[in-house]
């Protein structure tokens, strides 16, 4: 799945509108997120989770044209035909307390979100 995310902490995707995930999302828009490295040490804790509302983006310019990622489009009309591009507006977003301390762990602690 291609992602980024903007300055405002917004999170974008790319997905398949037949795909498991954005069905669900298209009859609930409350998501939950998780992102962690996956090649990190066990019991290393870094990754955030994240509490939002999710809903399909259209606009002509966004923001994988000043942000960029991984292989993501610079404009949704670069998007592979058949894909959909959703926006992700977090409400919530959680770290590891370890994490903010320098310590192992793995409670986690709500962050304050800028309006």
């Amino acid at each position: 799945m291609q992602f980024c995310v903007d300055n405002a902490i917004n999170f974008y995707f790319v997905s398949l509108p037949t795909s498991r995930h954005v069905q669900h999302i298209l009859k609930n828009s409350l998501v939950g997120l998780a992102i962690f490295d996956s090649q990190q040490e066990t019991f290393i804790g870094r990754g955030v989770q994240i509490d939002g509302l999710a809903s399909i983006y259209s606009k002509t310019e966004n923001p994988f044209a000043t942000i960029g990622g991984l292989d993501m489009p610079t404009k949704l009309s670069e998007i592979a035909p058949g894909y959909v591009a959703f926006k992700v507006k977090p409400t919530h977003f959680y770290v590891p307390r370890g994490y903010l301390e320098g310590k192992l762990g793995d409670e986690r602690v709500e962050i304050n979100m800028p309006q």
